[in-house]
């Protein structure tokens, strides 16, 4: 198969120098790169798939009982050596409006990316729309970068018939992306289209709980041997960075699904073989705001769920259990990437970013799961970036999202876009971690996301806006929420009735008007400095 001969030899090669790199760049806490790295910095973004905070900052428990940080290499890799953006958002928080928000540096509403499928969302709209050969990967290509997409891309990235398609997008040097929509909630069995040719089925389709998978030593084997997504991909983009010259600058989009469901049983992720139930004495996750007792004051939608069963909370002990287990893949491949740009001299001149999609629902709200609700579990995800001149143990407060990853990249590449931005840099907020600013974040999301076929257009879902303190959120059926998330950061209490809000809420009511429609410059202006409750 193509993708047997594809990355063999190299690849053997390229697992030892990623081991020995991991432990050389913690012994000597990432040592500096050689002379002969490209002076323009290297970009990697690693960007998971319903990864919320609970799972970055989350417990596991052991066979002995012992608690376990959920991604203890992650901790040490980014968040001890960069900044952490505490308030960064996922505007639209689905799949395809967040990635296509990433790379045009535009709000769902201005690249045409609105829903999950149909004709105004995922791979319908990405190639039927500017944003096709107007995107991060072409303008980088243009300024003389090495562009490199490795796994998940856009959903529906496939024929009309439902086959791989052989399409590789503008832009990018390097293209092994999953090759049709099931690629991207299977673990194993799934296609790729390797710039251009399809290889695969990779790893056994027919798997489920019990069944043979990877074979014990994975992923140091290498592919083919190991199959297992996350492993294979991140090997993919380890071999690529590896074999990229030195005096080259590259860019290089990871597309991870874990934790994303599986399409097959139980619920929840497919961990890799050697990490399988090794969290099975994991409780269900508390986090606050779990079964919500009072929701009188949230929308109808909300307040018609029942109180969560037994069988439900069972469910999503399990989903967490599984994405947990799921997660340690990730975990190691971040050290990894971080020990292969080390030994390649490369690291200190290479920016990380670490970032997901969107959020997941734990049971917040009497949500038992999902993701494209505007509540803070879907839309503020974690947002990690390490990086030449960023301070190790930082945190950002200001408010950032997908739509400031492109101008983020352009402004450090040293390049330029006939586009007018709605995002704006990330850089000022990393230089100085205390600033921020009044500038708002968007909220929205449109159409049947849930089955990718609706009209989006037709369906506006609801519209919103984070601004200072405050989320402001009008539904489609009028109903409307009010949050001040200084005091209530868990959102359980609705002011939009409270008298002492009577001014914040008109205030934001002005906002949101203001803003819905925004384009470029007037996204990015600030606000009028927002009201306080009264006494």
């Amino acid at each position: 198969m193509i993708g047997e001969t594809y990355i063999r030899g190299p690849l053997v090669r390229t697992v030892g120098i990623i081991l020995v790199g991991f432990v050389l760049a913690l012994l000597s806490v990432f040592r500096p790169e050689g002379a002969s790295a490209s002076t323009r910095p290297n970009f990697v973004l690693i960007q998971l798939d319903d990864f919320a905070n609970l799972h970055l900052d989350g417990t596991w428990v052991d066979s002995t009982g012992q608690v376990r940080p959920n991604m203890p290499l992650t901790s040490e890799a980014m968040l001890a050596n960069g900044v952490r953006f505490t308030r960064y958002l996922a505007p639209n928080p689905i799949c395809a409006p967040s990635r296509a928000s990433l790379l045009s540096g535009q709000y769902a509403d201005n690249n045409g990316v609105l829903a999950v499928g149909g004709p105004n969302g995922g791979w319908d709209a990405f190639r039927n729309n500017e944003i096709l050969d107007q995107n991060l990967a072409v303008w980088l290509r243009n300024g003389g970068y090495r562009t490199m997409q490795f796994g998940k891309f856009m959903n529906f990235y496939m024929e009309p018939d439902g086959y791989p398609t052989q399409y590789v997008p503008p832009g990018w040097d390097i293209w092994q992306a999953d090759g049709n929509d099931e690629s991207t909630r299977e673990y194993y069995g799934y296609s790729l289209n390797l710039n251009g040719s399809i290889g695969g089925p990779f790893g056994a389709a027919n798997y489920g709980p019990g069944t043979v998978k990877d074979p014990p030593g994975c992923p140091e084997l290498g592919v083919p041997a190991c199959n297992y997504h996350t492993d294979a991909v991140a090997a993919r983009a380890f071999q690529a960075i590896t074999a990229t010259p030195s005096d080259t600058p590259f860019f290089a989009h990871i597309g991870i699904h874990t934790p994303h469901g599986d399409s097959r049983p139980p619920i929840g992720p497919e961990p890799a073989a050697r990490h399988y139930d090794i969290a099975e004495g994991t409780p269900r996750p508390t986090p606050v705001g779990y079964d919500e007792a009072n929701v009188s004051d949230k929308p109808p939608w909300i307040e018609s769920l029942p109180r969560i069963n037994t069988r439900q909370s069972s469910s999503i002990r399990e989903e967490y259990v599984k994405s947990v287990e799921a997660l340690q893949s990730v975990d190691q491949a971040v050290a990894n990437l971080i020990g292969t740009l080390a030994v390649t001299g490369r690291l200190s001149n290479t920016y990380v970013f670490l970032f997901s999609d969107n959020g997941f629902f734990h049971g917040e709200h009497r949500l038992v799961r999902g993701k494209r609700y505007p509540y803070e579990p879907a839309v503020r995800v974690p947002m990690l970036v390490r990086g030449p001149g960023i301070p190790k143990g930082a945190r950002s407060a200001e408010l950032v999202a997908n739509q400031d990853i492109a101008p983020t990249v352009l402004s450090l590449a040293g390049l330029g876009s006939r586009r007018s931005f709605d995002g704006r840099s990330m850089a000022p907020f990393w230089t100085d971690p205390a600033r921020t600013t009044r500038r708002p974040v968007m909220l929205s999301a449109f159409g049947d996301l849930s089955q990718g076929t609706a009209d989006p257009l037709e369906d506006e879902f609801y519209r919103g806006i984070r601004l200072g303190p405050y989320k402001y959120v009008l539904h489609r059926t009028g109903d409307r929420e009010l949050y001040d998330l200084t005091r209530d950061p868990d959102e359980l209490r609705n002011l939009v009735k409270d008298r002492r809000y009577y001014k914040v809420k008109a205030y934001m009511a002005r906002q949101l008007e203001e803003y819905r429609d925004c384009a470029g410059q007037s996204c990015r202006a600030w606000a009028p400095k927002w009201p306080r409750p009264t006494s």
